[in-house]
């Protein structure tokens, strides 16, 4: 039978580490034939979006075209009013309201999606190795669990920055591979494979 890989994108992620490092991005479809010369057999990517931003969405029908499989979320905006706060001094007891400012907050996570899919294809399809391109410490309880409770059917390779960018990967993620639960690979690597302008 043959072996099932899967890769995961943390488009978000993988985004700003560019941007970081220098580089403009990934050209995906480079990176596709990249991923066919691994043997990859099917990449999800997972992004979120504004809802006016025509680019972004356009940006995800082109991967969709490409053979990309992809989960996005829309950008949600929360408006947080000025609210009261009745405080009460503890030195004298003396007591004074203050005003907490109004703020605007954003949110659109994709963990729990990129979390869920990697755990059911890993389940379902039998996969034998699984690429994860994130420098996302937060992922580090999902490899373990790979790793204690998969291996040693599956192995998790993480694409995140090193050498020099080696700062934008998490501690977690990089304790990981020390131990030998992950191997991490490279991020910046694929940036120049692809073209990408410093």
């Amino acid at each position: 039978m043959p072996e099932n890989v899967f890769a995961f994108i943390d488009e978000s992620n993988v985004k700003y580490s560019a941007q970081a490092m220098g580089f403009i991005n990934f050209d995906y479809e480079k990176f596709k034939a990249w991923a066919e010369s691994k043997g990859i057999s099917r990449i999800y990517i997972y992004g979120s979006y504004l809802r006016e931003d025509s680019e972004q969405l356009a940006f995800y029908e082109e991967l969709e075209r490409l053979g990309y499989l992809v989960s996005k979320k829309e950008v949600m905006t929360y408006r947080k009013p000025s609210t009261p706060l009745d405080l009460k001094c503890p030195s004298c007891s003396h007591k004074f309201k203050k005003y907490r400012k109004e703020f605007k907050k954003t949110k659109a996570n994709c963990d729990v999606e990129l979390t869920l899919d990697v755990m059911n294809q890993c389940s379902r399809h039998r996969c034998s190795k699984v690429y994860i391109f994130t420098a996302d410490g937060d992922f580090s309880k999902l490899f373990e669990y790979i790793a204690t409770e998969l291996r040693p059917r599956i192995k998790v390779v993480v694409y995140s920055p090193l050498g020099k960018y080696t700062k934008r990967t998490s501690l977690k993620l990089k304790e990981l591979n020390r131990s030998g639960t992950i191997k991490i690979e490279d991020l910046a690597s694929l940036f120049n494979s692809c073209g990408a302008k410093r």
